[in-house]
């Protein structure tokens, strides 16, 4: 089967409409940003979760197949910015939800949404590391590299399914704290928009990552040596 070439611009539109309606539904509907009011500092968690653990991830995933055809070095290092983008988005994430908790006095950790995502930051912090460790490191055996490399890709799905699910909880969670769910006011509207934007983008995502036709094609003359990659 030939690649299809709109769906990796419909997974970027998909992505980009998440983190605009993540934006708008914390800073229009849930009272706008900012970090010295205990009352809304929260609002900055969404955001930067759904642009770190999502957006970020999602697209340094698909780097591979967008660009299957470059020389793999550039790529690779796109990609590992777009990671430390997704990791430091994070960090602001969570020391948003914590911050928010602990002046509130609200127990942390305390929900299956909570459960979720911390797992969730702690798998894609661990992949982080050894993702560095092992494919940016040039002392590092391309034997080793192609043994690890299956396990990376899967994971790094694993993970990434994780944070959407994770997302959609948290989203839920958020809509019912509002006591009004039920009627479907416009915050909810767009919290439920941005649940089905996160699902469409995780699935053109793992489609795109999964599916053979979309794997990266080496250029014939790509360096083998050093920081060369593998398919």
């Amino acid at each position: 089967m030939l690649p299809v070439p709109c769906l990796p611009s419909s997974a970027q539109i998909a992505g980009l409409l998440a983190v605009i309606l993540s934006i708008v539904w914390m800073g229009i509907y849930a009272g706008g940003f900012d970090w010295s009011q205990p009352d809304i500092v929260f609002n900055y968690h969404p955001v930067f979760m759904v642009l770190g653990l999502v957006f970020c991830f999602g697209d340094a995933m698909l780097v591979y197949r967008v660009f299957r055809m470059f020389p793999k070095l550039p790529v690779k290092v796109v990609h590992a910015i777009l990671m430390l983008l997704s990791l430091l988005f994070a960090v602001v994430g969570l020391k948003a939800a914590f911050d928010s908790h602990n002046l509130r006095g609200i127990p942390n950790l305390y929900s299956i949404h909570s459960w979720v995502g911390i797992t969730v930051a702690v798998l894609f912090a661990l992949q982080w590391v050894i993702g560095l460790i092992t494919f940016l490191v040039p002392s590092v055996p391309m034997r080793v590299r192609a043994s690890v490399l299956p396990l990376h890709t899967s994971m790094g799905m694993i993970i990434f399914t994780g944070s959407i699910c994770a997302c959609i909880s948290g989203i839920t969670e958020k809509n019912f704290f509002s006591k009004s769910y039920s009627a479907l006011n416009p915050t909810e509207q767009v919290g439920n928009a941005l649940g089905v934007a996160l699902v469409l983008f995780g699935a053109l995502v793992i489609y795109l990552v999964s599916r053979y036709e979309y794997r990266r094609q080496e250029p014939p003359s790509a360096e083998r040596t050093g920081f060369a990659a593998l398919n």
